[in-house]
């Protein structure tokens, strides 16, 4: 979107309402940054971060950036992808699916172009009715125990499965799933009266609405429960900005590496012995290391599935700006190997480890 003084504003989505996890994934990959003045002084683009109120919007959305129709055009999004606790964020799984270099695709043109890894803490919140001497009913006694609706997103639940167990018995409190955990936090401040509801989410979320905070660092793993985001972006759209980049030079490499993971999906035959040990073997031939493997429906017959690969070669590169090309031929070669013992090909993007980088920032 073009602005007066000739910058050109980044457009980032992310799953909402403000105050939600992947609003603090999106922040830290894209923070406010300074733009340019009438003075010439040095000129960096602005970034726009916008809610959007499901994962399936956010992927149309980048689909439709390579059109001049929008009336935004969105640059990037950033989605949650799994987390160390609870594993897979399987909606998201199911569009990935759904991406690639393929007419039969929906998004076709979606690519991953980074990744970046959140620290997780969820706090339980209640209506600060329930603790006022004000309110219709007065304070509660125990706000604890007269809880009985509890509002999160799905991802949540697996997250904080011991301390739910032990406050919040399924036989007495029901669960309701939600959009997301900035939602959950939305729903408990917009209940009249206090109701007898809570939400889990983070602190970020809670104070943007005004809660009250019952207990923080309820997940299970408190100081290790991290959540990966990746970066999408349209293939087709020609981003001239820099905000990425910055993003990826943030941080130093650790004894001058970079280690560029590239993400696939792939079908096999369901008939033939061995299909499945003959696609994975093509990366070892190709010395591409394989970081993790996951499955999900195909949606297109019943019990076959889409294999998500993600893999990497590890080499000495000077300059972040060259990750996205790094190895192009040796991984081109090994997809036109791969497609040989495969039904259906796709290759999402390709993509600097970032998890090297915290091996870099404590060595």
């Amino acid at each position: 979107m073009p602005r007066d003084d000739g910058a050109t504003a980044i457009n980032v989505a992310y799953l909402g309402p403000e105050a939600s996890f992947s609003h603090q994934a999106a922040i830290a990959v894209f923070p406010p940054r300074p733009t340019s003045s009438s003075s010439g002084s040095s000129t960096n683009s602005p970034v726009t971060l916008h809610p959007l109120p499901t994962f399936p919007n956010i992927f149309s959305a980048i689909q439709a950036a390579s059109s001049t129709d929008d009336e935004i055009q969105y640059d990037y999004a950033v989605v949650p992808i799994e987390n160390s606790t609870n594993g897979s964020v399987v909606g998201v799984f199911d569009l990935f699916a759904q991406c690639g270099l393929d007419s039969s695709a929906p998004y076709p043109d979606i690519e991953v172009c980074a990744e970046y890894y959140l620290p997780v803490h969820h706090c339980l919140f209640i209506s600060p009715d329930l603790t006022s001497s004000t309110s219709d009913r007065g304070p509660v006694p125990d706000p604890v125990s007269a809880i009985r609706t509890l509002y999160t997103h799905p991802q949540v639940w697996g997250q904080c499965t011991r301390f739910l167990s032990s406050q919040f018995p399924p036989a007495k409190v029901e669960r309701i799933d939600v959009g997301s955990t900035s939602a959950a936090a939305q729903l408990v401040a917009r209940e009249s009266n206090g109701g007898l509801s809570a939400a889990i989410g983070s602190k970020l979320a809670g104070e943007k609405h005004k809660l009250t905070c019952l207990a923080e660092n309820i997940e299970d793993e408190p100081g290790s429960n991290t959540t990966r985001f990746l970066v999408v972006k349209n293939r087709k759209r020609k981003i001239s900005s820099d905000a990425l980049l910055s993003y990826l030079s943030s941080s130093p490499k650790a004894k001058g590496e970079v280690r560029n993971k590239s993400l696939i999906t792939f079908t096999i035959s369901h008939t033939k012995p061995g299909a499945l040990a003959d696609a994975l073997a093509v990366f070892k031939t190709y010395s591409f290391n394989l970081t993790s493997i996951d499955t999900r429906p195909s949606r297109m017959r019943n019990w076959q599935y889409v294999f998500f690969v993600e893999c990497e070669q590890t080499a000495d590169v000077t300059d972040s700006n060259d990750a996205a090309n790094f190895n192009g031929d040796g991984l081109k070669r090994m997809l036109a190997d791969l497609e040989r013992y495969t039904e259906s090909l796709r290759y999402l993007g390709t993509f600097e480890d970032q998890l090297l980088r915290e091996e870099g920032d404590t060595t």
